[in-house]
């Protein structure tokens, strides 16, 4: 039994070293949005709209984000209004 499960798990390996890998393609567009850009990085604005309780995890967005070669992130202060909506500010998110 241990032979056979030796042996599949060895075929498997040999077959993806075997096999050559799909290029990822990103070729898509979210019903024609994106940000208009001449040039990388280019920087988004994120309003922070959230309590004190979600900050850290923005931060942490935030920073993940700018790691990116071609993305850059600063936090604004944004006006928290109500809890149901948001008054969405041009360029920013």
């Amino acid at each position: 039994m241990r032979l056979r499960i030796l042996a599949a798990a060895t075929a498997a390996a040999l077959a993806t070293l075997v096999l050559p890998a799909a290029p990822a393609h990103a070729s898509h567009s979210w019903a024609n949005y994106h940000w208009a850009r001449t040039a990388n990085p280019f920087t988004i604005k994120l309003d922070s709209n959230i309590s004190s309780a979600w900050t850290s995890y923005l931060s942490v967005a935030s920073s993940d984000w700018t790691a990116s070669s071609v993305l850059n992130t600063t936090i604004q202060t944004g006006s928290f209004g109500s809890r149901s909506s948001c008054t969405p500010t041009t360029g920013h998110v």
